[in-house]
């Protein structure tokens, strides 16, 4: 036997079935956090947990470097887009190649 059921309650009733579908999904996805989080450090050693802001003259104020690091870690996250400031007093005489270098290992 066919019932009429209107389309208002179908697409209710989909959505109520796909919802309930998604919540495993979600709660695994929030339990293996952990274990892919491990993996990318893993691949990329240094890439997650180095400052963006190495501020060895402070210039910057604390509550600045808090912000502009989470920023850059948002801008990382969301592209891929690795990038660092570094501010020195002086590079005496090597060069800013030699001195980027140098510092992109350290922070």
């Amino acid at each position: 036997m066919i019932s009429n059921i209107s389309p208002q309650r179908a697409k209710i009733t989909l959505l109520k079935i796909l919802g309930i579908a998604l919540i495993p999904l979600i709660i695994i996805s929030i339990l293996r956090w952990p274990l892919v989080k491990t993996t990318i450090q893993d691949a990329f050693p240094g890439l997650i947990g180095h400052r963006h802001i190495c501020d060895h003259a402070s210039l910057l104020p604390k509550y600045d470097v808090k912000r502009f690091e989470k920023y850059l870690r948002w801008i990382y996250e969301e592209s891929d887009i690795d990038i660092r400031f570094v501010f020195l007093n002086s590079i005496g005489a090597k060069t800013i190649e030699d001195v980027a270098v140098e510092y992109v290992k350290q922070c």
